[in-house]
C-alpha cells in the first residue's frame, strides 16, 4: 500500500527540484527526514507529521533545501542526534552540519560544516553511513569507502565541537564497491550491500572484525543492492534493489544470520514503465535510498523519477498486499533483468581483460624502456670510461716529452723561434 504525502505547494516544489537523489534517513526523533540530493549537490529535509485515519497520510510541514561548500556529490547521510548530519560525499571528504530548527513552508540554507571525517589516505570515495551511539557525545560512525572498496570506522566526539577520536579500516576482504550499510539496533550485526558482487554481506559484530574478516551470512537473490535496513527487532532485513522496481525482504530463518539466503518475498515500490524509463543500464533504474519509521509503520524509498515514495511497512513484511505491489518473479521484466545482467557482468570482465591487458602492454613496454636506457647508460659509462683512460695516457704522453733530453736540448731553439716570431 502506498501512503499518501501532502504539502503546501512550496514544499512540494521541493521534492520536484531534488533530482538524483540517494540515501534517506529519519531522524531518531522521527520529525523529519533527509535526503541526499546527488546532482543538485544539495542535502534536502523534511518536518513531517502523521495524519491517521482510514487512510494513512504524510504532511510534509517544512522542507530546507541545504547547501555547503563542502558538499561534493552528497550520496550518504546519517544523523548524530536529532540536530547534526554527517553526510558522506562522494568525491570529497563526510562533513557534518548542525541543521537548522523545524520550520513551516519551505525554506533555503548555506551552512558550513562544524566538522569532517576527511582522512584521504583512508577514505577514497565516502558514499553511504551509518551512525550508532555509543555513550552520551560519543558515536560510531561507519563510512564505505565505494571506490575504495572497504567500510571505515571512526570514533567521533561531540563535546564542545565536533573531533575524530579514532580512525581505523573496518572490512575489506571479498567488498567489491560497498554501496549501503546498516547496524541492527542491538548492534550485534552489520549489513553492507555489495553492489558488484550482487549480494550483501552480514557480519556478526562481536568486537573482532578486521580488514581480513569475511562475512558470516550472506543475501542473494538481489541485483543491485543499495539501500538497507534491519527491523527493529532484527528479525528483517529490508534491501533496496537498484537493478529491478523492489525492495527485497529477507527473514531471519532462526537466531542470526549465519549462511546463504534468499528473499522471503519482493515488494514492488515502482511500476515497470517508470523502472524501465529510469533503466539507463543495468544497475539503474529500481529504489535507491530506503529507511523504517517502525512506530508509523512506513517505509521509505528514493527513486530518480519517484524522488520520494512512502509503503506500509506491515504490508510489506506480510508478503501480502495489493496485487500492483506484489512481485512477480515469474514475470519477463524479472528474464530481462537476468539476462542483462549476464550480459553486463560479461561486459564487465571483458573490459577487465582489455584494462589488464592494456596494463601489462604497458608494463612491458616500460620495462623494455627502461632496459633500452639501462643499455645507452652502460655504454655512456664505458665510453667516460674510455675517454679518461685516453685523456690520462695522453696527459702520461706529454709529461713524458717534457721530462726527456730531447726537449731540454731543443728548448733553446724553441726560444729564439719564438723571439723571432715576436720581433717580425
Amino acid at each position: 500500500m502506498v501512503i499518501a504525502y501532502t504539502g503546501s505547494q512550496d514544499v512540494l516544489d521541493v521534492i520536484g527540484r531534488l533530482g538524483r537523489t540517494e540515501d534517506i534517513k529519519f531522524s531518531p526523533d522521527y520529525r523529519r527526514f533527509a535526503v541526499a540530493g546527488f546532482s543538485a549537490s544539495k542535502v534536502f529535509l523534511f518536518d513531517f507529521s502523521v495524519a491517521h485515519g482510514p487512510e494513512t497520510k504524510l504532511i510534509l510541514t517544512g522542507a530546507a533545501e541545504i547547501f555547503s561548500e563542502s558538499f561534493d556529490y552528497p550520496h550518504g547521510l546519517d544523523f548524530i542526534g536529532d540536530d547534526s548530519l554527517i553526510v558522506a560525499n562522494r568525491n570529497g571528504s563526510a562533513c557534518i552540519l548542525r541543521l537548522p530548527e523545524c520550520t513551516n513552508g519551505a525554506g533555503h540554507y548555506e551552512i558550513s560544516p562544524s566538522g569532517a571525517i576527511a582522512e584521504r589516505d583512508l577514505l577514497d570515495s565516502p558514499g553511504s553511513v551509518s551512525v550508532n551511539r555509543l555513550s552520551r557525545g560519543r558515536y560510531e560512525v561507519l563510512i564505505c569507502d565505494n571506490f575504495g572498496h572497504k567500510i571505515t570506522r571512526h570514533i567521533v566526539t561531540t563535546a564542545g565541537c565536533y573531533s575524530v577520536q579514532d580512525s581505523s579500516v573496518l572490512l575489506q576482504k571479498h567488498i567489491d564497491i560497498p554501496d549501503g550499510i546498516c547496524v541492527s539496533s542491538d548492534r550485534r550485526w552489520i549489513a553492507v550491500s555489495n553492489h558488484n558482487k550482487h549480494c550483501v554481506f552480514v557480519y556478526l559484530n562481536d568486537g573482532s572484525l578486521n580488514a581480513s574478516t569475511g562475512p558470516q551470512g550472506i543475501l542473494k537473490g538481489v541485483y543491485y543492492p543499495h539501500g538497507l535496513r534491519f527491523t527493529a527487532d532484527g528479525s528483517a532485513i529490508l534491501v533496496a534493489d537498484a537493478g529491478a522496481p523492489f525492495v527485497r525482504i529477507y527473514a531471519r530463518p532462526g537466531v542470526d544470520w549465519r549462511g546463504v539466503h534468499y528473499p522471503s518475498s519482493s515488494y514492488r515500490v515502482l511500476s515497470d514503465e517508470m523502472f524501465m524509463r529510469g533503466r539507463g543500464n543495468p544497475q539503474e533504474g529500481g529504489p535507491k535510498g530506503i529507511d523504517v519509521n517502525e512506530g508509523m509503520g512506513i517505509v521509505a524509498t528514493t527513486n530518480d523519477l519517484q524522488p520520494l515514495a512512502f509503503f506500509s511497512l506491515p504490508e510489506m513484511l506480510s508478503g501480502t498486499g495489493d496485487n500492483s505491489y506484489c512481485s512477480d518473479q515469474q514475470s519477463q521484466l524479472a528474464v530481462t533483468c537476468e539476462l542483462d545482467l549476464d550480459d553486463y557482468t560479461a561486459a564487465s570482465r571483458e573490459e577487465t581483460k582489455t584494462r589488464a591487458a592494456q596494463a601489462r602492454s604497458r608494463a612491458t613496454q616500460a620495462e623494455k624502456r627502461a632496459a633500452e636506457a639501462e643499455t645507452r647508460a652502460r655504454r655512456a659509462d664505458f665510453r667516460a670510461s674510455r675517454a679518461e683512460i685516453h685523456s690520462k695516457k695522453s696527459e702520461g704522453q706529454v709529461a713524458a716529452m717534457i721530462s726527456s733530453r730531447s726537449w731540454r736540448l731543443t728548448a733553446p731553439l724553441r726560444w729564439a723561434s719564438f723571439y723571432f716570431n715576436q720581433i717580425k
